[in-house]
């Protein structure tokens, strides 16, 4: 079977909260995923998953999310799939709670023509103390498909994704 490629790109973006630094670094990071993506040749072309620490909350305007969401082509897996409600990944010792913000992301790339990302689960990773106690982030897990479009193209299920 002629399954796609998959590039998963992790990142950590600039902790100035829309900075023009932290906006630069979004533009110059689609940027790379779009030469990679036409630098493509074969049929089907790469699936993407871009994740990471941007240092960005959702509803921040001028910021790295604002970048990334506003070309169209980038699903948040939150908005795609998530809970409304704790989907904070900082401060640690509240990600088991409603409070604390969410900058950590897992998005998708949508190109016309291919399979299609399809997330049936994302959450926060916080079953243990080891998951909270790890590092001043909580970790994100996503669990996304590629599937058929209407052009009839499909890859295999893909493991989850942990940020």
């Amino acid at each position: 079977e002629n399954l796609p490629p998959l590039w998963v790109v992790n990142t950590h973006l600039s902790h100035h909260f829309s900075s023009a630094e932290q906006r630069r670094q979004a533009r110059q990071l689609l940027s790379w995923i779009d030469q990679i993506q036409m630098e493509s040749l074969k049929s089907p072309r790469p699936n993407f998953v871009l994740c990471g620490d941007l240092n960005s909350f959702p509803y921040l305007p001028f910021s790295s999310y604002s970048i990334i969401t506003d070309d169209g082509r980038w699903q948040d897996l939150w908005i795609q799939n998530g809970q409304c409600c704790y989907q904070a990944t900082i401060p640690t010792h509240l990600c088991g709670g409603a409070l604390g913000v969410r900058i950590d992301h897992i998005f998708t790339l949508s190109i016309d023509g291919e399979p299609e990302p399809e997330c049936s689960e994302i959450d926060v990773l916080r079953e243990s103390p080891a998951d909270v106690l790890a590092s001043d982030h909580c970790a994100v897990y996503a669990d996304v498909d590629f599937v058929a479009n209407a052009g009839g193209m499909m890859s295999a299920p893909n493991p989850p994704l942990r940020n």
